[in-house]
């Protein structure tokens, strides 16, 4: 049993670090897109070169990795739905890039992850996700209970200029980062 438990903690200490440090770098991502934002005076501007960006670098990696042709021949397995991923990125970083500066980094990352439990339960209970249905449970309920909660604990401790609509804006972006990772989760599994 002990041998049991120690080859499942080796295979997830890996991709549990990797999380947190992307979790770090998210923030810091946030941060940067939110003064990029203030120099050059548009939050929106700020997420579109993050994207351009984003999009460089992936090209490089995609086509280092010989990607593209498996992807080309995988075309005909990829659904309409599954293209919409990318606006529910282009949604989460614009709500860093404008929101970082008015609401700051913390607040804004607690909204995020609210948006992200609530609509990764939700993507799961009706069955986007790649893993397939997954039920809606009370201890996901509470889990869910406890974000919002989060958010509410956090947003009294903000200024008392709280901008109830960026925060809004914040949580539906992280919702819609949820469908993202639904829909990026069944393109890498159709096209490889």
């Amino acid at each position: 049993m002990a041998t049991v438990a120690v080859a499942a903690g080796r295979s997830t200490a890996l991709p549990t670090l990797v999380v947190v440090v992307a979790g770090i770098a998210l923030s810091l991502q946030a941060y940067i897109n939110g003064r990029l934002g203030q120099s050059i005076g548009s939050g929106e501007a700020a997420a579109a070169v993050n994207n351009g960006v984003g999009l460089v670098a992936l090209l490089v990696v995609t086509l280092a990795a010989g990607a593209i042709p498996r992807a080309l021949r995988s075309l005909g397995q990829v659904r309409g739905w599954h293209l919409l991923g990318g606006l529910g990125g282009a949604m989460f970083i614009a709500a860093g890039a404008i929101g970082a500066p008015e609401i700051g980094v913390a607040l804004l990352s607690v909204a995020l992850v609210c948006g992200q439990t609530t609509g990764s339960l939700a993507a799961d209970g009706v069955g986007l996700s790649p893993a397939g249905h997954q039920g809606v449970t009370p201890p996901r309920l509470a889990g869910v209970a406890l974000t919002i909660a989060a958010v509410v604990v956090s947003a009294l401790g903000a200024s008392a200029s709280l901008h109830v609509g960026l925060l809004l804006f914040a949580v539906a972006a992280g919702a819609a980062s949820a469908v993202q990772q639904a829909a990026n989760g069944h393109l890498a599994r159709n096209t490889g």
